[in-house]
């Protein structure tokens, strides 16, 4: 398909042609690679089909078949930012529903000025990619034009400093209605920055209803200073119904501060505490209570992580 004011598309005959032309040139045999098309909106492309020179020889035979596609499953490819790039151009800008996840993208971020493209982007996955500061600064600024986006998911990465930059792009998309960020490094300024952003979010008529910032470092540097402004988003939201704070080194006067945000909250209906100084009473509420000094234990390692994550996710929800 195509216009006046674009080149037109080539058919998938003439893409497929190209696609083996380009095998050859890349010394690659050009076997079939696992497209998966449920309907015309859903393209699902997960668990090896791909690799970066596999993403770059099809990628006019990929244009040319997804059309119509709105919803883009391409997680644990063995892609990195090079093959990355690649889908993401071979992508309609009406997709809206791209998952990347546990694709190798800690070297480079050519791939995030790709997104700008994607006016139609809604829900965006990239959990377990390796992504570093630099990267998750890359793409905030790659997301800013994805007016539509309802979804975040940067969860499992190496994201220590770039709090901020996540968000200022909250301060920009007041859309977002879920932000997951879970077992990253966030702590100090960075996490202070993220919140001050979702309070400022809150403020200008934002409508997060979901929140998942677990497995972080809140407490560990600045983390008054952090629960101050978690407070005040506790006051101030009119939308936040789940609020996952689990595992965040946060200590009984960090708790404390939190809990006095949460009494004047009337939206949030789960709150997950557990592995902090505090507990959910009987009536729903949160209370500080003193624990036992955790300063020596260590954060599990990545390959704990699906159990650890499971156990998180199972603490009964409550107000």
């Amino acid at each position: 398909s195509g216009g006046p004011d674009g080149p037109l598309l080539p058919s998938l005959q003439q893409s497929m042609g190209g696609y083996v032309s380009s095998c050859k040139q890349a010394k690659v045999r050009p076997n079939t690679i696992g497209i998966i098309r449920s309907s015309e909106e859903q393209l699902q492309m997960e668990y090896g089909c791909m690799t970066d020179v596999r993403a770059e020889t099809m990628l006019q035979s990929l244009k040319a078949s997804s059309v119509g596609v709105r919803d883009a499953s391409l997680r644990s490819n063995g892609l990195t930012s090079k093959g990355t790039k690649h889908v993401l151009d071979a992508l309609p800008d009406s997709v809206e529903s791209v998952d990347l996840s546990q694709n190798d993208l800690s070297l480079g971020d050519a791939w995030c000025a790709s997104l700008s493209r994607l006016s139609g982007l809604q829900r965006f996955v990239l959990s377990d990619c390796q992504l570093g500061d630099n990267a998750c600064k890359a793409l905030c600024e790659g997301l800013g034009g994805c007016t539509q986006l309802t979804m975040l998911n940067v969860s499992g990465n190496n994201i220590y400093h770039s709090g901020s930059a996540i968000g200022n792009l909250l301060r920009m998309r007041k859309t977002v209605t879920e932000l997951d960020l879970h077992w990253n490094h966030l702590t100090g300024d960075s996490a202070r920055e993220l919140i001050r952003g979702l309070n400022e979010n809150s403020q200008a008529g934002g409508v997060l209803e979901r929140l998942d910032i677990s497995w972080n470092p809140l407490g560990k540097v600045g983390g008054e200073d952090t629960c101050m402004q978690m407070a005040q988003l506790f006051r101030n939201t009119k939308t936040l119904i789940h609020v996952d704070i689990s595992k965040c080194d946060l200590s009984m006067e960090h708790c404390q501060i939190l809990a006095e945000g949460l009494k004047e909250n009337q939206t949030i209906l789960g709150i997950h505490v557990t592995g902090n100084a505090a507990e959910m009473t009987p009536h729903g509420f949160m209370a500080a209570m003193q624990v036992v000094d955790t300063s020596t234990q260590t954060r599990p390692s990545k390959d704990d992580s699906a159990t650890s994550r499971a156990s998180a996710k199972a603490e009964p929800k409550a107000k």
